[in-house]
């Protein structure tokens, strides 16, 4: 067994990417970031529930003038809400009827008959349902 030769190792080829000029080297590092976006994105979407998310959406126009859009997300007790150009989430809350959410001081309060929105110290506001949206 000493009397044979060792085998030759075959040769590996690499390729290198030679970068002519600055703008391959951002094409090149673009690409790259691109990927990682992409990879990130998709992770959290599986995270998340991915594209069979079931979503409930409601607009109202409260009797002070403003407007008001509530989602409400399957897997999610909180209520999404878009006041003022402001988007909160409101944690659901313990309620004598119906049902309220509040954080941040607004909150949110729906019964059968009745939405109600309150600002901090300000008094309940009644809103209604908008059926143009």
């Amino acid at each position: 067994m000493r009397d044979q030769k060792p085998k030759a190792a075959r040769p590996i080829s690499v390729n290198f990417v030679a970068f002519d000029s600055p703008v391959d080297k951002v094409r090149a590092r673009g690409a790259m970031g691109r990927g990682k976006a992409i990879c990130i994105l998709a992770v959290i979407g599986l995270a998340f529930g991915g594209p069979a998310m079931a979503q409930t959406f409601y607009n109202y126009h409260c009797d002070d003038g403003s407007e008001l859009a509530v989602g409400f997300f399957d897997g999610d007790s909180r209520a999404h809400i878009q006041l003022d150009g402001k988007t909160l989430a409101l944690p659901k809350r313990l309620a004598l009827s119906g049902t309220r959410y509040s954080a941040s001081g607004i909150q949110l309060r729906l019964t059968k008959d009745a939405t109600t929105l309150k600002h901090g110290r300000q008094p309940w506001i009644a809103c209604k349902a908008r059926k143009d949206w």
